[in-house]
């Protein structure tokens, strides 16, 4: 959400709707990443709640998949509401809300956003209001390490000499800490938030500071996270990014893995991932983008790894949650498992990406726009053309794959000259 959209009015609204959508009596606990705005939007949800005699606890700032955590293991809590806008700037925000057995489904959504556009009202509690119980950090990350350990064959990781980048994030306490206590050695960076500079030029979709740092501190690897924690990029010693895509074939190595037939990831997910877990023998199923796809994927085909390129990894076993800290032990802890194991384990085809800003996502089905998508689909072939939109944001991306790089970068400059007029 944009910060213009966060106005006084807007926020009450948005809190009495989800106060009258709850159950009577409901539970609620938050949890926020480290942007300013995240006060001002507890407090009046808070006040909203209270008005409908919901009950609320308050866990801070915490990664995204540890709230999720919290909500799935802790039978007191109805819903969680993570405050966060993830990878964006600063100036966004939003919220995610957050159920015992997965994140809000889309029907939850709809009726919620018809409450927001309808008669909500403020209602003045009958019962005598109560100060938030404010939850132990501390006591959050033990519980929270002691869950992660269960799918992990190791406890100690003493042989890595690791940088990890907390986006001036949600993870800038808690990682430290999680890395620390499983024997890393750790150097960390942009863990000093101040309201404004999270996710600024740092974390999973600015990795430059972190690669720069593996290689000063000749480090053994460097993890990247995101404002809310919820993604990774894990960089090599010699500098190179990995990405979802390339974590999902290293987990699939994984002794709690091994045995799976399928895979999942996304329409954006390079096809050379496909092709690796082919001549592997395995299944690979793609979904369009967004975690909560490829949670709903992995549950129907009763699959359990997925991922998305941006760093969402899903391990239906560990959560439905991506979960960024315990994606980045999983991967320690596969290396350990498979000595000698050479990572990358495919060569992604070439790929140009490319960003459009728009006032209005128009449908792209429209007899205009598919027409002239159409076209370059046919000559690209056997290449591949993904276009969409952003789903958190004001943007039409345009991505395309080709083993002939120059040939994909001109069609993408053509093709977004010809759709710029239509959008």
């Amino acid at each position: 959400m944009n910060s213009s959209y966060l106005t006084e009015t807007n926020l009450i609204k948005l809190g009495q709707a989800i106060a009258q959508w709850a159950p009577i009596n409901s539970h609620f606990i938050f949890g926020s990443d480290t942007r300013a705005s995240c006060n001002t939007i507890k407090q009046i949800f808070s006040r909203e709640l209270y008005n409908y005699n919901h009950k609320i606890s308050d866990a801070g700032d915490l990664p995204t998949p540890m709230l999720c955590e919290l909500v799935e293991n802790n039978a007191s809590y109805d819903f969680g509401i993570m405050i966060t806008a993830s990878h964006n700037p600063a100036k966004d925000n939003g919220i995610k809300i957050i159920t015992p057995i997965q994140k809000l489904t889309a029907s939850d959504e709809l009726e919620i956003s018809a409450l927001f556009w309808g008669e909500t009202k403020s209602l003045a509690s009958s019962h005598e209001k109560k100060s938030a119980e404010n939850l132990d950090p501390y006591e959050t990350l033990r519980a929270y390490t002691s869950e992660i350990k269960k799918n992990l064959t190791r406890t100690k990781f003493d042989q890595f000499k690791i940088v990890i980048d907390c986006a001036h994030g949600a993870t800038s306490f808690f990682a430290p800490q999680v890395f620390e206590s499983f024997g890393f050695a750790v150097t960390t960076i942009n863990n000093q938030p101040d309201g404004l500079n999270i996710n600024k030029n740092s974390g999973a979709l600015h990795p430059e500071q972190l690669i720069k740092k593996v290689v000063q501190k000749n480090a053994d690897f460097g993890c990247a996270f995101d404002g809310d924690g919820d993604r990774l990029v894990i960089v090599t010693p010699e500098g190179r990014i990995l990405n979802g895509d390339d974590l999902l074939t290293v987990f699939a190595k994984h002794p709690n893995y091994q045995s799976e037939k399928i895979f999942a990831g996304t329409i954006m997910s390079n096809q050379a991932v496909e092709n690796y877990f082919a001549k592997e023998g395995k299944q690979f199923i793609r979904t369009d983008v967004g975690d909560k796809n490829l949670v709903k994927e992995l549950a129907t085909q009763n699959a359990l790894l997925g991922t998305e390129p941006s760093g969402h990894l899903i391990m239906r076993d560990h959560s439905f949650c991506s979960d960024g800290i315990y994606s980045a032990l999983l991967f320690f802890d596969t290396i350990l498992n498979n000595p000698g194991m050479q990572i990358p384990l495919f060569t992604p085809y070439p790929s140009v990406k490319k960003n459009i800003i728009v006032e209005e996502k128009k449908d792209l089905q429209e007899e205009k726009i598919l027409k002239i998508t159409k076209l370059y689909e046919k000559q690209l072939s056997p290449g591949r053309l993904i276009i969409r939109y952003s789903g958190t944001e004001p943007l039409l991306r345009i991505a395309i794959e080709h083993n002939d790089k120059e040939f994909a970068q001109k069609n993408l400059d053509s093709l977004v000259d010809e759709l710029t007029p239509y959008l």
